[in-house]
């Protein structure tokens, strides 16, 4: 990942406590939109659990020239 603020925001050291953090990516993927979520849960004991869920929205050829912009 290339230097900016969007890095610095995902690196940054937090004085609050973190309950939650989302980092969500919708791509293209074999013709298909998808929405990738990748979501870390922290406890108050400074543990934290990852996880990831792929979801499926449309299929790319379901737009109409008119959605694209």
């Amino acid at each position: 990942m290339k230097d900016g603020p969007f890095k610095a925001a995902i690196e940054k050291e937090e004085t609050d406590k973190i309950i939650m953090q989302q980092f969500i990516v919708l791509k293209i993927k074999n013709g298909q939109i998808v929405k990738e979520t990748h979501m870390r849960n922290h406890n108050f004991f400074g543990d934290y659990h990852d996880s990831f869920m792929s979801e499926h929205l449309l299929n790319v050829s379901d737009l109409t020239n008119e959605t694209m912009h």
